[in-house]
Order: structure tokens, then C-alpha cells, then sequence
């Protein structure tokens, strides 16, 4: 099998070593470089990679992706899109190399991408030709034709700068979003970037028109959730009923978010009742969504939701049950540690 690697570069001078030190084992590069004013280029010519220029360069990284991905060879079977903050794990060529890609047209390997914590699936990894990026930010992968989706438990692993400066993310999906408004994606995408940002009132009335699209269930579950938090920051406690956060999971049942966020609104309220019922069914939920996997859904909280909820309840058995899950997931966490303690202490 012969795999290829194709990547945009602006200003990675930082990241060009690790980045080829993690796919020492690709059999082909294509790199282009997009206006860089640092040393990415002669970072890359000390690797043995010539990277192209793009002239001039763009601002769309689909455009730039697009002419990396043309620059490979034809005879690659499968090529992976891998940015220069990425990196993959030892191994990551036997993991691919599992996968059984004998299908009459062109593949997309949907593998893990774990950005900070938050896993979800991405379509990094695709059959050389019937394909191309699309959209000026949040690009997609879209096929030219049939294509088949085979799931990879490859995890790529990103690993931003936070010091790098995104303020250019917002005006990009503004204008994506006023280029074409009928996007739901783009919809989504602009209204959470909002919520990053605090801008409630920006968010809401977008957040209001994608859960009521027939966009993917899972993404409409992430919008009642995002407003669940946007009425949280700007209703008094005393008004919230956590009915978007109800919304969340009814959208999506199979995503612990939902639950996860409705447990923690009924916490806020004191409704012990309330936050053990979303604790125990976000915990009910084993397996991941191929969408957002918030680590927050994923780690020790729920577990402390249902601890909490259960001692106040007056189960005390359940409250150390779970009090104890919690602290094995989030071992450093003294809070966890302490009520642990507060649990035990108090078992008749």
C-alpha cells in the first residue's frame, strides 16, 4: 500500500520537525506553503521536502488543500490531509494498514481526531483521487462520486498553539455565513463561535434556526445544548427550566452532552431527582458519537453529578459508588478526593 501525505503550511516553522518526525513511515509528501514570512520553507529543505509555493497565496484552505492534494502521485491508494499542529501515534501505519479497503470505489477512513480533549470522527484519510476540499473555513472533504465511509481507530492528534492569533476565524464564518445562509453547517459553526465568545445574543437566533433545520441530529443536539448555555448566562437562575438541555437529548439520545448538561442544570436548581435521572442515563452511554465527545461528558463529572445527587437523595452506598468512579477518572482532583471522604464518613 502506498500511502501519501498532504498538508498547507503558513508560518509552522515550530512544528515542521515533529510533523515529519511522526510520519517518518509515508512514502510521499506534498506541501504547500501559503505565504509564509517565517522559516517553514527551510525547515522543510532540511527534512528533504520541497514544498510548493502558492501564488498568490489564499486565504481558503480548501484551495490550498486542493492544490496539495493534486501534487501527489497517482498511483498513491490512500492519502492523508495532516496539518502541521497535528501528529500521529507510533504505529499509526499498522493501524491503517488493518482497515479492509477492497470496495469498487473510493474510500473515506473516518478516524479519530482528538482536539485537546474534545474526540470526535474526520475524514483525514481518503482514496487519492475522487475527491476535493470545499468551503473557506470549517472545509469539508466531498466526494466526486460513490464513495464508501469505513470507521479507523486511528487517532490524530491535534495539538494547537494557543498563543497562535484566530481572531480571523469569527470574519471568516461571518462571510461564509453571508455568502450563503441557507448553509446550515456554516450556521452552526458561526453561532458556536459565537457562544466561544460570549456573544449570546449574536448566537441565539442562529442556534434558534439550526435545531429547527433537518440538519444531522447529533449537530442539533450540540445547538440546544449551546442554547441551554446561552440562557444560563442570561436568565436568572430562577427562570431556567433546562429545557434546551432536555431538547439536547431528545435531539440525540445517544450523546452523553445532552444528559450531561441537563444533570448539571438540575444541580445548579437543587433537584437531586432531576440531576441523578441525567447523571445515570449520560452514564447509560458507553460508546462514542462519531460527533463531539466533550471531555467534560466523558470524564469524572458525570459520575460526581450522580455522587452528589445520590447523597443527597440518601442513598449513601450509591454516593460512594460513584464518588469512587469519579476519583478514578480525575485522581488529582481534591474536591473528588474530599467528598469521597464526605461519602464514606458518613455510611451508616
Amino acid at each position: 500500500m502506498k500511502i501519501g501525505v498532504y498538508a498547507s503550511a503558513r508560518n509552522e516553522e515550530v512544528n515542521v520537525t515533529d510533523w515529519v518526525k511522526s510520519l517518518r513511515d509515508v512514502d510521499c509528501f506534498s506541501v504547500v506553503d501559503n505565504g509564509s514570512s517565517d522559516k517553514t520553507v527551510r525547515k522543510f529543505l532540511e527534512q528533504g521536502i520541497a514544498p510548493r509555493n502558492m501564488l498568490p497565496p489564499t486565504d481558503a484552505l480548501s484551495g490550498a488543500l486542493n492544490v496539495a492534494l493534486g501534487e501527489l502521485p497517482d498511483d498513491c491508494d490512500l492519502v492523508m490531509r495532516v496539518d502541521l499542529d497535528e501528529r500521529l501515534p507510533e504505529g499509526w501505519r499498522e493501524q491503517i494498514e488493518q482497515v479492509d479497503l477492497k470496495y469498487d470505489c473510493p474510500v473515506i477512513l473516518r478516524a479519530w481526531f482528538d482536539h485537546m480533549g474534545c474526540v470526535y470522527r474526520h475524514t483525514r484519510i481518503h482514496s487519492r483521487h475522487g475527491f476535493h476540499w470545499e468551503l473557506p473555513v470549517h472545509e469539508v472533504l466531498v466526494p466526486e462520486g460513490a464513495s464508501m465511509n469505513v470507521d479507523c481507530e486511528l487517532t490524530f492528534e491535534h495539538h494547537q498553539d494557543p498563543t497562535k492569533d484566530r481572531s480571523q476565524v469569527l470574519g471568516e464564518l461571518q462571510a461564509a455565513h453571508f455568502a450563503d445562509p441557507s448553509d446550515m453547517r456554516m450556521v452552526h459553526y458561526l453561532a458556536r463561535e459565537y457562544t466561544y465568545r460570549g456573544m449570546w445574543g449574536e448566537a441565539i437566533p442562529l442556534l434558534r434556526v439550526h435545531v429547527a433545520s433537518d440538519a444531522f441530529a447529533e449537530e442539533r443536539s450540540e445547538s440546544w445544548r449551546l442554547l441551554g448555555d446561552a440562557y444560563s448566562a442570561l436568565c436568572p437562575p430562577e427562570e431556567l427550566t433546562g429545557h434546551a438541555y432536555r431538547k439536547s437529548f431528545e435531539a440525540c439520545p445517544t450523546r452523553r452532552e445532552g444528559y450531561v448538561a441537563f444533570a448539571e442544570s438540575r444541580y445548579r436548581k437543587g433537584d437531586w431527582h432531576g440531576c441523578a435521572w441525567g447523571a445515570e442515563r449520560a452514564l447509560t452511554i458507553t460508546e462514542k458519537s462519531w460527533y463531539f465527545n466533550h471531555p467534560w461528558a466523558w470524564g469524572a463529572r458525570p459520575w460526581d453529578l450522580a455522587a452528589l445527587a445520590a447523597f443527597y437523595i440518601g442513598d449513601k452506598r450509591e454516593a460512594v459508588r460513584c464518588g469512587e468512579e469519579a476519583v478514578k477518572l480525575e485522581p488529582d482532583d481534591e474536591r473528588l478526593r474530599t467528598n469521597l471522604e464526605w461519602y464514606c464518613g458518613r455510611m451508616d
